[in-house]
């Protein structure tokens, strides 16, 4: 878990499942989400033979400035660069959820974004991993 002044985040490799996922708490600073994105690009890297999908849990961050609310979006770009197969976002409240999800309303209409209620994540992601190894063994 890496840490600075009042945020946090930890990263969690779930290759069987085909799954990162990144937990964000308290206050996630732009500079810290930028550190993020240069540690999970290289989980990135050796995933790449492989579907894959993401889950950003920022349910126990506070609020994002603009800032931070920026380089998050550059994370997930980033991570449709190496291949991501779909990002699941799990947002601390119906606030912020619908402020993240508009942000990024093309990715959502594209299915390549999700924005979820806690507690619903993971059987989300398992029903995408399913349905990505159904097509990565066909192609």
């Amino acid at each position: 878990m890496e840490s600075a002044k009042d945020g946090m985040y930890l990263v969690s490799i779930f290759e069987k499942d085909g799954v990162v996922e990144a937990s964000l708490g308290g206050r996630v600073t732009a500079d810290e989400i930028s550190v993020l994105a240069q540690e999970i690009s290289e989980t990135f890297e050796d995933l790449s033979d492989q579907p894959f999908s993401l889950l950003l849990d920022y349910s126990r961050a506070k609020r994002f400035d603009p800032r931070s609310l920026q380089a998050l979006n550059e994370l997930k770009d980033l991570a449709f660069e190496y291949g991501v197969a779909q990002i699941v976002s799990v947002a601390p409240d119906e606030g912020e959820r619908t402020l993240h999800q508009t942000s990024r309303l093309q990715q959502v209409l594209e299915g390549r974004e999700k924005f979820v209620p806690a507690g619903t994540e993971q059987r989300l992601l398992a029903a995408e991993h399913t349905r990505q190894q159904q097509i990565y063994r066909a192609a």
